[in-house]
């Protein structure tokens, strides 16, 4: 039995893609701001705890959404060799703003 697909689904699966896409874009843009803002704190300041901590942020935002799309444009890596890619860009990000905070 062959599954049909109507105009409907194809919508939805258009509006559901846009919004991934959309969120993504968002997601980098966003780190980047960050990246800049902290950049220019940093040269005012010369307060290496900033710097550090916008390195963090951008890792948490920007940078895991970066090796994931990397990694999943590439095709012949599994699955789960993305997400812990990405899960490990994001550990790392939060290390670096905890021992940034905590200062240990």
């Amino acid at each position: 039995m062959e599954l049909q697909h109507t105009t409907a689904d194809s919508l939805v699966t258009l509006g559901i893609e846009l919004l991934i896409v959309t969120s993504f874009v968002l997601a980098c843009v966003l780190s980047l701001v960050i990246a800049v803002k902290g950049i220019r704190a940093y040269r005012e300041s010369r307060d290496h705890g900033i710097a550090w901590l916008t390195a963090g942020i951008v890792l948490l935002g920007g940078g895991a959404l970066g090796v994931s799309l990397s990694l999943a444009s590439l095709g012949t890596i599994p699955h789960w060799i993305v997400i812990t890619g990405a899960n490990l860009v994001r550990l790392a990000g939060v290390m670096i703003i905890i021992v940034t905070i905590y200062e240990l």
